[in-house]
């Protein structure tokens, strides 16, 4: 049983109240039991369908680490939700803490960090955002994100010179990939079998190999960490697609609404027309809709949609 924890608010506007100190003394009472080299702590919804997480972790722990590794080992997470700071939410320091997998002594380092403070919590009920904050970053109350403050707590310790001052300083940027590239691994679901109820729709959404570090962009940072490349250009295709769905979609809604008055009209008539599931499927991943789409004017209505909103 884990140690009581205080309850804070919601670290952004719309959601619940913010439970990472119950995670944070969860997290270490279950590591105090460990008497293993290795560990998997995990969320306890989370399902792996079999083993194979273990050979993903043998093939990708010893690739090349540079300046910047602080663990003795690399420590395998999922991709989901390791942000892209270049894309669409500029929070670097942004690890996923769905999971970790990896040598005790360097999980229990993950989570060695004291509670989060109630100041810190409600930091923007008393401060302004940055300049030229997008819209997601806007409904943050929260100083950090949760991921955030874990991460920049444990790899200050290391490198004193980062700096993550609220939750979209980009000061840091590059360092934090660069510490992401040498200290961890990024999972691809689809290769260590894994079963999330609570987040499937999540996995599907249009967007999210551009939101999310994906294991082969994670790869593209390990082996051109050394050789003086301006690292934003490595995402230069996920940057542009990014910046075309923010200023056509500001609000990163999953099925904006179109703007031109035919689409407008069409999408009226296809709606009340259509059944719940499909009503359902098309609010919901409009892309997989229109490309499953039978009906050639449909069909032609949608990609034209998908291609003007940046989707």
């Amino acid at each position: 049983m884990s140690d009581s924890a205080i309850v804070l608010p919601p670290v952004k506007s719309g959601l619940r109240e913010n439970n990472c100190n119950l995670q944070i003394e969860a997290a270490k009472a279950g590591l105090r039991l460990v008497d293993t080299d290795y560990v998997l702590r995990i969320r306890n919804d989370i399902v792996f369908s079999d083993t194979s997480l273990i050979d993903y972790y043998i093939d990708n722990y010893n690739l090349p680490r540079g300046k910047y590794a602080a663990l003795k080992q690399r420590v395998l997470i999922s991709e989901f939700f390791t942000l892209n700071p270049f894309t669409f939410e500029k929070l670097p320091f942004h690890y996923s803490d769905w999971m970790h997998f990896g040598l005790i002594e360097d999980v229990k380092k993950l989570w060695d960090v004291p509670s989060y403070g109630i100041i810190d919590a409600t930091y923007y009920q008393r401060n302004t955002y940055k300049k030229g904050s997008g819209p997601r970053e806007n409904t943050f109350i929260s100083r950090y994100a949760v991921e955030q403050y874990l991460a920049i707590t444990v790899f200050k310790k290391f490198f004193q010179n980062i700096k993550l001052d609220y939750h979209n300083d980009t000061t840091s940027i590059n360092e934090s990939l660069y510490i992401l590239a040498d200290n961890f691994i990024i999972s691809d679901f689809t290769k260590t079998k894994i079963y999330f109820a609570k987040y499937q729709h999540i996995m599907r959404h249009n967007n999210i190999n551009i939101v999310c570090m994906t294991h082969e962009g994670w790869k593209k940072i390990v082996f051109n960490a050394e050789k003086n490349i301006n690292i934003k250009y490595l995402f230069k295709k996920e940057i542009e697609i990014a910046n075309k769905s923010l200023k056509n979609n500001p609000n990163n809604e999953d099925f904006p609404p179109p703007k031109d008055i035919m689409t407008k009209i069409f999408f009226k008539i296809l709606i009340y027309l259509l059944s719940e599931n499909k009503k359902n499927k098309l609010k919901g991943n409009p892309k997989k809709f229109f490309a499953d789409s039978k009906n050639s004017i449909t069909k032609r209505f949608g990609e034209k949609y998908i291609s003007s909103m940046g989707l």
